[in-house]
């Protein structure tokens, strides 16, 4: 790879698409990879850090500084036409990017902040609003055995 990885989506045609730096690529079936964008706010010591797809085919998409400094980090939406949308900001460490069942509600995880956010979510748009804390943990109190 000619970056760190940070994550892997397969699509429903069976095709990868993967997180290498701060670039997303396309594995086709026959294995050949194609560039398919960059992240905005692409700056030294910063790459992509975990990924999701929504029903409709957008990729969710964290980018994340690599010596973790608070609050430094993205939320994209990249839409299957190419574009990118910055969502939200001032991530430390995202990991974990979900929907509730009914699409309704984004949920992202700050790692490093112990934290999961809620978004209102327009399944048909890709538009979120109304950030809000759904889980806090303080990460530096948790432990297995708690």
């Amino acid at each position: 790879m000619p970056g760190p990885l940070g994550f892997v989506v397969e699509k429903n045609t069976g095709e990868l698409i993967i997180g290498t730096g701060c670039h997303v690529e396309l594995i086709d079936r026959a294995g050949k990879r194609r560039r398919i964008g960059t992240a905005p706010h692409v700056q030294e010591g910063f790459r992509l850090n975990d990924a999701s797809l929504d029903s409709s085919g957008r990729l969710w998409v964290g980018l994340i500084d690599e010596e973790l400094k608070e609050g430094s980090g993205y939320l994209y939406r990249l839409d299957p036409d190419g574009k990118w949308h910055t969502v939200d900001s001032g991530f430390t460490l995202i990991n974990g990017i979900s929907w509730s069942p009914d699409c309704k509600i984004l949920y992202v995880t700050d790692s490093r902040r112990g934290v999961i956010y809620g978004y209102d979510n327009d399944p048909c748009t890709g538009e979120v609003s109304h950030r809000r804390v759904v889980v806090s943990i303080n990460p530096k109190k948790a432990s297995l055995t708690d």
